[in-house]
Protein backbone atom coordinates (compact mmCIF):
# COMPACT_ATOMS: atom_id res chain seq x y z
CA UNK A 1 0.00 0.00 0.00
CA UNK A 2 2.74 2.50 0.37
CA UNK A 3 4.60 1.62 -2.35
CA UNK A 4 1.01 2.70 -4.13
CA UNK A 5 0.39 6.23 -1.86
CA UNK A 6 4.53 7.02 -3.26
CA UNK A 7 3.30 6.39 -6.66
CA UNK A 8 0.28 8.56 -6.23
CA UNK A 9 2.19 10.98 -5.34
CA UNK A 10 4.75 11.11 -7.43
CA UNK A 11 1.87 11.43 -10.04
CA UNK A 12 0.53 14.45 -8.60
CA UNK A 13 3.79 16.03 -8.58
CA UNK A 14 4.68 14.83 -12.36
CA UNK A 15 1.50 16.68 -13.21
CA UNK A 16 2.24 19.94 -10.96
CA UNK A 17 5.65 20.13 -12.08
CA UNK A 18 4.57 19.96 -15.58
CA UNK A 19 1.66 22.63 -15.14
CA UNK A 20 4.56 24.80 -13.54
CA UNK A 21 6.99 24.14 -15.63
CA UNK A 22 4.73 24.00 -19.69
CA UNK A 23 8.59 24.35 -21.16
CA UNK A 24 9.47 20.98 -19.12
CA UNK A 25 10.75 17.68 -21.36
CA UNK A 26 9.69 14.67 -20.23
CA UNK A 27 12.87 13.58 -19.12
CA UNK A 28 12.85 16.56 -17.40
CA UNK A 29 10.25 15.43 -15.60
CA UNK A 30 10.89 12.13 -14.91
CA UNK A 31 14.23 13.68 -13.37
CA UNK A 32 12.45 15.76 -11.26
CA UNK A 33 10.48 12.78 -9.99
CA UNK A 34 13.60 10.40 -9.76
CA UNK A 35 15.39 13.55 -7.83
CA UNK A 36 12.44 13.10 -5.13
CA UNK A 37 12.32 9.18 -5.22
CA UNK A 38 15.98 9.12 -3.78
CA UNK A 39 14.77 10.38 -0.60
CA UNK A 40 13.00 7.00 0.29
CA UNK A 41 14.62 3.84 1.50
CA UNK A 42 12.37 1.06 0.04
CA UNK A 43 13.71 0.20 -3.76
CA UNK A 44 10.19 -0.38 -4.36
CA UNK A 45 8.41 2.02 -3.74
CA UNK A 46 11.82 4.40 -5.85
CA UNK A 47 11.16 2.48 -9.00
CA UNK A 48 7.59 2.68 -8.45
CA UNK A 49 7.43 5.93 -8.09
CA UNK A 50 9.68 6.78 -11.17
CA UNK A 51 7.54 4.15 -13.39
CA UNK A 52 4.25 5.94 -11.80
CA UNK A 53 5.39 9.24 -13.65
CA UNK A 54 6.79 8.00 -16.70
CA UNK A 55 3.80 6.07 -17.58
CA UNK A 56 1.66 9.48 -16.73
CA UNK A 57 4.01 11.36 -18.75
CA UNK A 58 3.66 8.68 -21.59
CA UNK A 59 -0.17 8.45 -21.35
CA UNK A 60 -0.44 12.71 -21.58
CA UNK A 61 1.83 12.62 -24.14
CA UNK A 62 -0.84 10.10 -26.36
CA UNK A 63 -3.71 11.76 -24.61
CA UNK A 64 -3.17 15.67 -24.75
CA UNK A 65 -6.53 16.89 -23.53
CA UNK A 66 -6.61 14.01 -20.91
CA UNK A 67 -8.21 15.71 -17.34
CA UNK A 68 -5.83 15.25 -14.20
CA UNK A 69 -8.14 12.73 -12.46
CA UNK A 70 -8.27 10.80 -15.78
CA UNK A 71 -4.07 10.43 -15.63
CA UNK A 72 -3.74 9.35 -12.18
CA UNK A 73 -7.13 6.85 -12.56
CA UNK A 74 -5.35 5.42 -15.57
CA UNK A 75 -1.74 5.00 -13.75
CA UNK A 76 -3.39 3.39 -11.14
CA UNK A 77 -5.12 0.73 -12.85
CA UNK A 78 -1.93 -0.34 -14.03
CA UNK A 79 -0.12 -0.03 -10.49
CA UNK A 80 -0.67 -3.42 -9.37
CA UNK A 81 1.20 -4.64 -12.40
CA UNK A 82 3.73 -2.31 -12.02
CA UNK A 83 4.53 -3.30 -8.36
CA UNK A 84 4.84 -6.87 -9.28
CA UNK A 85 7.24 -6.31 -12.58
CA UNK A 86 9.19 -4.36 -10.20
CA UNK A 87 8.97 -7.26 -7.18
CA UNK A 88 10.13 -9.66 -9.84
CA UNK A 89 13.11 -7.67 -10.92
CA UNK A 90 14.36 -6.90 -7.24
Amino acid sequence: MDTKIGMVAAVSEALRYRKQNPKAGNEEVIQHISNISMRERDMTKKIGMIAAASRAVDYIERNPNVSEKEVIKHVMNESGEMIRNISLKA
